[in-house]
């Protein structure tokens, strides 16, 4: 059984494809349900596009604007690890980076 964290973001997208379009009422009652919970965002931080979402370019050379979400960020740091193997001496400068900024994992727990 997967946990709410690894599929809430996928829930989430499916949702949002599957419900009809958000009405302008609807949007400015999200947009208040969010900056009650503390959050200072507008609809155009809020919405959905999914213009931007995992596609290819269709021709050759043409630019396609990357959404930077949390998945994508994690994506890119597992392909760093696979690709570029980092050693003892780096884990131990990484998690040294880490303690840093208040985490308080050890090396075993990244390797």
């Amino acid at each position: 059984m997967p946990r709410w964290e690894d599929i809430r973001d996928d829930l989430f997208e499916a949702i949002i494809q599957a419900h009809p379009p958000i009405g302008k009422e609807q949007q400015a009652e999200i947009v208040a349900h969010m900056r009650a919970r503390g959050h200072d965002m507008g609809w155009n931080a809020i919405r959905y596009d999914n213009r931007y979402r995992h596609h290819a370019p269709t021709m050759p050379g043409q630019r396609v604007l990357q959404n930077w979400d949390a998945e994508t960020h994690e994506d890119v740091l597992l392909a760093l690890i696979e690709h570029m193997k980092p050693t003892g001496g780096n884990w131990t400068a990484i998690v040294a980076s880490l303690h840093r900024k208040g985490y308080t994992f050890t090396e075993g727990a990244l390797v």
